[in-house]
């Protein structure tokens, strides 16, 4: 699949209390790699009353946090595979791979490669840990006897809210990672996952977005659609030859779809207050009279319903949305638009101030 990523990712529970995820990305030679590694770690009860300092996230308001936090790692344990491909910022369209990767049968023919093929283990460890393995697969690559590796990566992060980064889990499997106080350039990756109401895992889609927090500056973002491949297996066995879906790297961008008159459904809709460090019901009233204060710094429409907003207050507040619309027709009305959306808000001090997770209709 010429200029797409393909994702696979793994993900597995383990007592329950940490979630472990897997990704790589292959050299250009076949079966060599090179890893790194991040956890993402879940305080206990017992590691708070050993006078642990990790504050980790506890079970108040109206949402259960334990149950979030139990049905999150439900949801994200399993193989994922899917595209990964990098867009220009200021121009809206697919970049290529390194040149170091492009194989030379591509670069004699001046083809370009606009993403990769891409498989993801993520699964929760036993030392409460959120471990993530990225592998990313030329595209000339696919199965497992002749798989060429660009890249291997992996990751972990924490939950503990008091890390200067850390991850807020959702019950449908989305996840939002990044900087306690705003900065330009530190990486945040915002999840979405939808497909989980019918119930059949084989439903599910994520749809992950990475970028330094001021999109405006920055060079390139990450774009991400993966769909559920099977049982986590750690990463030990490719998925087939490619994905069953094609690549979005040459697809139609999306519009500019932050203004309009959107109403915000009260179904699901969650936010995590990091100075309360808990969970509660999305206050929309108070959600949408703050949007109204909000101006467009920058907005990018990606393929396939994906956009990320970057929005600033005249105080100074900045919010970062990443959306995706997954449905445009509605059972009560067919010309609406759905879109599925994380909200990480700053306070105008440059505090991570909240986390919403909802989806609205226009």
């Amino acid at each position: 699949v010429c200029g797409a990523l393909v994702y696979a990712s793994s993900l597995s529970v383990v007592n329950k209390s940490a979630l472990n995820f897997k990704c790589g990305v292959f050299s250009g030679k076949r079966n060599s790699n090179a890893r790194c590694h991040f956890s993402l770690s879940l305080a206990s009860s017992s590691a708070a009353s050993s006078g642990s300092t990790e504050k980790a996230i506890e079970v108040k308001g109206s949402q259960n946090s334990v149950e979030i936090l139990n049905q999150f790692a439900k949801l994200v344990e399993g193989e994922f595979i899917g595209h990964e491909v990098n867009f220009s910022v200021s121009t809206g369209e697919a970049v290529s791979i390194p040149e170091r990767f492009i194989p030379d049968a591509f670069r004699a023919w001046n083809v370009p490669v606009l993403g990769y093929d891409r498989i993801t283990s993520t699964t929760v460890t036993d030392r409460r840990e959120f471990f993530f393995r990225l592998s990313r697969l030329l595209p000339t690559a696919g199965c497992e006897a002749d798989a060429v590796v660009a890249d291997v990566s992996d990751f972990s992060y924490s939950f503990d809210t008091l890390s200067d980064s850390f991850a807020v889990p959702f019950s449908d499997g989305s996840f939002s990672v990044g900087p306690k106080v705003f900065d330009n350039i530190a990486k945040l990756t915002q999840c979405i996952c939808f497909g989980t109401e019918t119930g059949n895992r084989d439903d599910l889609r994520r749809v992950i977005v990475t970028h330094p927090g001021w999109i405006e500056r920055v060079g390139t973002i990450s774009v991400c659609i993966e769909r559920y491949e099977g049982e986590y297996c750690a990463g030990a066995v490719l998925q087939g030859c490619g994905s069953r879906d094609y690549s979005f790297s040459k697809d139609q961008l999306t519009e500019e779809t932050y203004r309009g008159d959107w109403t915000v459904n009260s179904h699901a809709a969650v936010e995590f207050s990091v100075s309360e460090n808990s969970y509660d019901s999305l206050n929309i009233s108070e959600y949408t009279s703050n949007s109204k204060i909000m101006n467009i710094v920058k907005h990018q429409g990606f393929p396939r319903g994906v956009s990320v907003t970057l929005l600033q207050s005249e105080t100074g507040q900045i919010w970062i949305e990443t959306g995706v619309v997954t449905d445009y027709h509605t059972d009560s009305d067919s010309n609406a638009t759905k879109q599925q959306v994380i909200s990480r808000q700053y306070d105008s001090d440059g505090n991570l101030e909240r986390i919403c997770r909802f989806s609205r209709t226009k």
